[in-house]
């Protein structure tokens, strides 16, 4: 019943996490709409020889400009709190189960704050955990596997190789490469 509950959790953080970057690329767009309109109306405008409402539609442009920048800044200022750094370990807390079913999993905003959730699955029981991060630290000593989840989120580096990864996936005919997997360590665990 508690790992059913862990799962669901974790489908839940990450419907949260596409949620917030469908948004945030909805309103990007959205934002970015009215001054690819009035690029295009300026531009044949000059090309049509109306050279004396130049003054006027560079000003239009400036103030679309200045709107989109605006708006910009509040999806930039609202993203700030979304997911934005995600560590998953999977590990076995049963040495007897295998499976690799028990799990940390780290979601941090780009303030280093969120949450670790840890699910404990052994034959007799599942237990889930959910450790507060604030500024990348937390208040409780963590197990080997959570320290190692935190620390796969907080390293930009492969932050950044996932978020090129997943760039050019979507990007035909690019380069595929293969993201590093950090090894196995003393306590049995795997990143998945």
């Amino acid at each position: 019943m508690l790992n059913i509950v862990a799962l669901v959790a974790a489908g839940v953080a990450v419907v949260a996490a596409g949620m917030a970057i469908w948004w945030a690329r909805r309103a990007y767009m959205a934002a970015a709409a009215p001054h690819s309109r009035v690029l295009a109306d300026l531009l044949a405008r000059v090309e049509q020889g109306e050279v004396q409402r130049l003054p006027m539609l560079l000003r239009q442009l400036d103030q679309h400009l200045a709107a989109v920048d605006a708006r910009l800044e509040a999806i930039h200022s609202q993203l700030i709190t979304a997911v934005q750094k995600i560590g998953l370990v999977r590990y076995d807390a049963d040495p007897d189960l295998g499976g690799r079913v028990s799990f940390v999993l780290a979601l941090l905003d780009a303030n280093d704050d969120g949450i670790l959730l840890t699910s404990v699955y052994r034959l007799e029981d599942n237990r889930v955990y959910v450790r507060e991060v604030s500024g990348g630290k937390v208040a409780h000593e963590l197990s080997p596997e959570e320290a190692r989840a935190l620390d796969m989120a907080l390293n930009e580096d492969l932050q950044r190789l996932r978020q090129e990864k997943r760039t050019a996936a979507r990007q035909p005919g690019q380069d595929q490469r293969k993201e590093p997997t950090p090894t196995s360590s003393a306590s049995g665990g795997e990143v998945a």
